[in-house]
């Protein structure tokens, strides 16, 4: 959904990335603590569902340095560039499968 965002050509397909993206995070952060909780020993449930919590946030304050490091470019490119960097958290993921 970030490389759909990153290079849309119209604000509807810029939308249409952003809904996707909030569906799929969305449901990401509704599921993860549940299948911790669920897969989790009695005694480690609740710091590692503390721990993912911490984590999310840890990931929004990356987010937000970002954004204020790429806030330089221009302003034609600007905004793609803070979308596209989206792709590579994901990215990461995937390749360390």
């Amino acid at each position: 959904a970030a490389s759909v965002m990153a290079v849309a050509s119209s604000f509807r397909v810029l939308m249409a990335g952003r809904i996707l993206n909030g569906l799929g995070i969305g449901s990401a952060f509704q599921v993860a603590p549940l299948y911790i909780a669920e897969v989790a020993p009695k005694n480690q449930r609740g710091r590692l569902v503390s721990a993912f919590d911490f984590f999310i946030n840890v990931g929004i304050l990356a987010g937000y340095i970002v954004g204020w490091a790429l806030a330089g470019l221009p302003i034609g490119s600007a905004w793609r560039t803070m979308l596209g960097v989206g792709v590579v958290p994901p990215l990461l993921i995937l390749l360390m499968l």
